[in-house]
């Protein structure tokens, strides 16, 4: 049990009242794997939302830091969602040494609450709908546009990156 870290995380919750949600509560108290979630589901009974709630944050604090850029914060946020990126701020926050008065975290949390989701502009009808055969071609296609799609800072449009396919 972390109860140090757990305190850490109160703390935070002057402005995070994310702080005090009960699965990250719990999560920053006994879990370090995935297996700690499965432990506390089995005893305790957890809510699948919560269980989800856990696991994802566990996973997301690990690659959170101060420092961040805008296209991580923006990648981050693509790939986790705005909750579970918010808690992997807290999470990892709650795990380090710094207070809750440090710019640093501020200044990421902040990020992570402001920036927009980037939603991806292409859907798999698309290439269907372009000749792509359906199946595992529709699915490399689509993790070949993702990959330019996010490297292009989420700029490039649906129209360029389905032109890529015509062509």
């Amino acid at each position: 049990m972390r109860v140090e870290d757990f305190q850490h995380l109160t703390r935070l919750a002057a402005f995070a009242p994310e702080a005090l949600e009960p699965a990250l509560c719990l999560a920053v108290l006994a879990c370090f794997v995935d297996e700690d979630v499965a432990r506390l589901d089995e005893h305790l009974r957890l809510t699948n939302r919560e269980t989800d709630r856990m696991r994802r944050a566990l996973a997301a604090n690990g690659g959170l830091r101060p420092g961040l850029n805008d296209h991580d914060v923006r990648a981050c946020l693509y790939r986790l969602g705005r909750e579970t990126a918010v808690d992997g701020v807290l999470m990892a926050w709650s795990r380090d040494v710094s207070g809750p008065d440090d710019a640093a975290w501020r200044a990421l949390l902040d990020a992570v609450r402001a920036a927009e989701v980037p939603v991806f502009p292409v859907r798999g009808r698309d290439l269907v709908a372009l000749g792509v055969p359906k199946g595992p071609d529709v699915g490399e296609t689509m993790r070949t546009l993702e990959g330019r799609w996010i490297a292009s800072d989420f700029t490039e449009s649906r129209d360029s990156l389905l032109a890529l396919v015509e062509s």
